[in-house]
């Protein structure tokens, strides 16, 4: 006897209905595994991207600390070169204020001296006038000669 339609159809159906199964797990699986993949893909750029973030902060902060210390270094060079700019500064100060004083002693030099030189020569014109009065008197008394 030969098997029946029928039997060949649900054997047929059993194993279009198996072939389906397999297919459907199948696809399953390849989602399931594309999923993992995926989301494998996904841990592994949060790492790098952790990584990569914290490489920025901490660049970040050697160039801050560098930045810092070349300020320091900066502020504390121009501090430094003020600091001798005052003291050539007050140095050239007190040579203005001796300079003075010596000009001021030396004015008060000359003054006396022109003062002694008036007086000497006040006085000898007086004594010279005095002499000239007196021939003056004589020759008033006297007639002249030759005339």
């Amino acid at each position: 006897m030969a098997p029946s339609r029928n039997s060949q159809k649900e054997k047929n159906n059993d194993s279009s209905d198996d072939g389906q199964l397999d297919s459907q797990q199948s696809h399953l699986e390849m989602l399931m595994t594309a999923r993992e993949m995926v989301d494998a893909n996904k841990k592994r750029r949060a790492v790098k991207r952790k990584a990569i973030e914290e490489e920025h902060i901490n660049q970040v902060k050697d160039v801050s600390a560098g930045v810092n210390a070349l300020f320091e270094a900066r502020k504390s060079k121009v501090h430094k070169a003020q600091k001798q700019q005052w003291a050539r500064l007050d140095a050239l100060n007190k040579r203005r204020t001796a300079i003075e004083a010596q000009i001021l002693a030396s004015m008060k030099t000359i003054e006396l001296h022109s003062a002694n030189i008036i007086s000497e020569m006040t006085a000898m014109f007086d004594g010279r006038v005095e002499d000239l009065k007196q021939e003056g008197n004589n020759l008033d008394g006297t007639t002249l000669v030759n005339n």
